[in-house]
C-alpha cells in the first residue's frame, strides 16, 4: 500500500492576509507558517469573553482610561516573526499609541507591543470549563521571548495535543 503525503505550503504573514477570505464563516490563523481553520467561540467560551469584556469595560472606566484604552471586535496580531498571525479573544489597546500601527486603520493588525495593554485568550485545555489565559507587554522592552514582542495568548500546541477539531491544518495553493 503506497501512501502519499500532502506536501506542506508555508506563508509568510503578508500572504496570510491576502489570501483571508473576507466574511469568511471560519476563523483563520497563522502558525509557525502554516494556514489552520479555527472554529468560531459558542456556548461556555462565549459566555466567559462576554463576560470578560463586560468586566474589563467598567474596569476600565473605573481606573479612568475611558477612551483611552478600548476593546475593538476584531483585530489580527503580527508577532515580530514574519510566519505567525493570531486573532485573539479579547484584547485592550492603547488610543494614544495605536497611531504607531500603519495597518490598524485599513486591515485591524496589531504589529507593535507598545499598542497593546492586554491580551485574554480563552483556551479549552481538555476539560469541559475554558481556561484563561491572559498576556501583558513587557513594560521594560516592549518584549516576550516567546512571542516576539507580545505577551503570551495561549499555547496553541496544547489544542493539539487535546485533540481539538479546531486546529484542521490547510494544504492551499499560493495564488
Amino acid at each position: 500500500m503506497t501512501q502519499t503525503q500532502t506536501e506542506v505550503q508555508f506563508y509568510t504573514f503578508d500572504e496570510f492576509i491576502e489570501w483571508y477570505p473576507e466574511n469568511s464563516e471560519v476563523r483563520y490563523e497563522l502558525h509557525d507558517g502554516v494556514i489552520v481553520e479555527v472554529p468560531k467561540p459558542r456556548g461556555k467560551h462565549s459566555k466567559l469573553t462576554g463576560f470578560l469584556i463586560e468586566e474589563l469595560g467598567i474596569t476600565i472606566r473605573e481606573i479612568g482610561k475611558r477612551g483611552i484604552w478600548f476593546i475593538p471586535r476584531e483585530s489580527i496580531i503580527k508577532p515580530h516573526r514574519d510566519k505567525s498571525g493570531y486573532e485573539p479573544d479579547i484584547i485592550v489597546l492603547n488610543q494614544e499609541t495605536i497611531g504607531t500601527e500603519t495597518r490598524w486603520e485599513t486591515e485591524s493588525i496589531i504589529q507593535n507591543a507598545t499598542s497593546v495593554k492586554l491580551i485574554v485568550e480563552v483556551v479549552s485545555q481538555c476539560v469541559a470549563e475554558p481556561v484563561l489565559k491572559t498576556g501583558f507587554p513587557s513594560q521594560a522592552s516592549g518584549e516576550t521571548s516567546a512571542t516576539g514582542g507580545f505577551p503570551s495568548v495561549g499555547d496553541w500546541r496544547t489544542r493539539r495535543a487535546c485533540g481539538f477539531p479546531a486546529l484542521k491544518q490547510l494544504t492551499l495553493a499560493k495564488r
